[in-house]
């Protein structure tokens, strides 16, 4: 379902009062307020969960799929760039 506020609000005052606006949007239609329609929306598959690696230098928690391995070490990306660089 999608619920949007409609832009042009049918018997809106015109009136800038705020006490008059407010009473308005609190007892207006709905109808009158919000366009309502079904809709019909294709969700994405769901995450794969990948095991948690800790960095060996700076102890963050990583996905598995992320680690960079070097001589023998389980690095983050910044922590293998530091290395690098």
């Amino acid at each position: 379902m999608r619920v949007a506020l409609k832009a042009r609000r049918r018997a809106e005052p015109e009136s800038q009062d705020r006490e008059t606006r407010t009473n308005w949007l609190l007892h207006a239609p709905i109808e009158d307020l919000f366009d309502v329609r079904m809709t019909t929306i294709c969700l994405p598959e769901p995450a794969q969960i990948h095991e948690s690696l800790v960095c060996d230098t700076c102890g963050e928690a990583l996905m598995a799929t992320r680690v960079v391995q070097r001589d023998g070490r389980t690095l983050c990306t910044p922590c293998s760039e530091e290395q690098d660089g």
